[in-house]
């Protein structure tokens, strides 16, 4: 519940709250911002920075869920004594509902995210329809809590955390493309893998590949010397062997033919069974690591590009 304010009546505060709701726009959504300069976000254009006990008191409601009130108010103020750090967070809860307008946070005994307020930290993995960007942003910014001991260190882990959760949710939404043969695509969520992490060398392999699937071998060099010229200049290193047995690899085979335009049946692209191939398996792949041509031959219908497929994935 918010603090009274001093000679105001309940039922007039109310009106008064009611009546600056409404000037304010209250039936406009309210975004939580996390993810670059925290700030509050209104879906008519409104922007309101948030201070930064505000921003982690919300990163840490909406990341590790609700929390009581006690333990988060000596986390955000661990100089203080207990009442004054919950007269700290009252007055803060009380500044942040006057702001928005709105409850933004429950201000019962365990605090919560109220009901209706959106943020932009869901997890990496529920953005598959989004361009790879969505989640771009360090948490909480450029903001310092260096001086805060323990909310200092949390800031610190929850950060790393989200770079983590971030990069495995966007290389797994990678590695479904790839099987499901959407190589424009995967290229896409590779290359913004490097961009985030541009020494991380299977980011680096996962681009090669990609490029040799699609059947641009030159794209695929052109990758790997990339990445070994950056080693070189950053670190004075040279790629690691599983990166240098790939590359030997796009040089001495043959890449195999460009995505076909026409659009084929279902059927052939993917027939619903493939067993009994082992002995088939196993000699193209003797093949392979030789940098033999494999010619698989057969009557239509059994499976060959379905063998194919999944042997280049």
């Amino acid at each position: 519940m918010s603090p009274p304010i001093s000679g105001e009546p309940a039922p007039a505060r109310a009106a008064t709250e009611a009546a600056g709701a409404k000037a304010l726009g209250a039936d406009a959504e309210l975004r939580v911002c996390l993810l670059g300069t925290p700030r509050l976000a209104w879906s008519d254009g409104r922007v309101h920075p948030l201070q930064r006990r505000d921003a982690a008191l919300l990163a840490m409601l909406v990341l590790d869920g609700p929390a009581p009130r006690s333990r988060v108010a000596l986390q955000l103020w661990p100089d203080a004594d207990p009442e004054g750090a919950r007269n700290n967070l009252r007055q803060r809860l009380f500044r942040l509902r006057r702001t928005a307008a709105r409850d933004v946070v429950t201000a019962d005994d365990v605090l919560r995210l109220a009901d209706g307020i959106g943020h932009d930290l869901q997890p990496p993995a529920d953005r598959r329809g989004e361009t790879p960007q969505a989640a771009d942003g360090v948490l909480l910014g450029e903001l310092d809590y260096a001086d805060c001991a323990e909310l200092g260190d949390w800031v610190d882990s929850a950060r790393e955390r989200w770079r983590t959760a971030r990069s495995q949710a966007l290389a797994a939404i990678a590695d479904d493309l790839e099987a499901r043969r959407e190589l424009v695509q995967a290229l896409v969520y590779a290359e913004h893998l490097l961009e985030a992490d541009p020494l991380a060398e299977p980011a680096h392999r996962r681009v090669m590949r990609l490029h040799y699937l699609r059947g641009d071998r030159a794209a695929a060099r052109a990758a790997y010397e990339r990445l070994r010229r950056l080693l070189d200049d950053e670190l004075g290193a040279a790629p690691d062997r599983e990166t240098r047995e790939l590359a030997a690899l796009i040089e001495r085979s043959v890449p195999p033919p460009l995505t076909p335009t026409r659009a084929l049946p279902p059927a052939v692209l993917r027939p619903p069974r493939l067993v009994g191939r082992e002995p088939q398996w196993t000699a193209a792949q003797a093949a392979w690591q030789d940098g033999e041509i494999v010619c698989v031959v057969g009557e239509a219908g059994i499976g060959k590009s379905r063998f194919l497929g999944d042997f280049a994935a």
